[in-house]
């Protein structure tokens, strides 16, 4: 028998699908969100810096930054790939 200190929360499994499924609505809206208000439906193969700030969330200063040290690399043109942008997107223990 498990013996905990904490409560224990029973559900049937359609009510953790249907909690799973919402978290997945949720994140896929905040990814949204983060899409440059310019961007349409299929995303560009490359984005500009400031761009890349509007899907990241973060400053300019920081990407520079990011471009700088490799963490973020530019193609030939000094555009960012967006697989660079999805790469950077990625939960770290994925």
């Amino acid at each position: 028998m498990l013996k905990t200190n904490s409560p224990m929360i029973i559900m049937t499994e359609e009510e953790l699908r249907q909690i799973i499924s919402m978290a997945a609505a949720q994140a896929a809206e905040e990814v949204i969100k983060r899409l440059p208000s310019s961007c349409s439906t299929p995303r560009p193969p490359h984005v500009t810096q400031v761009q890349a700030c509007e899907m990241l969330g973060m400053s300019h200063p920081t990407v520079r930054k990011m471009i700088r040290t490799g963490k973020i690399k530019l193609n030939d043109a000094g555009l960012i790939p967006i697989v660079e942008i999805d790469r950077v997107l990625q939960p770290r223990n994925a």
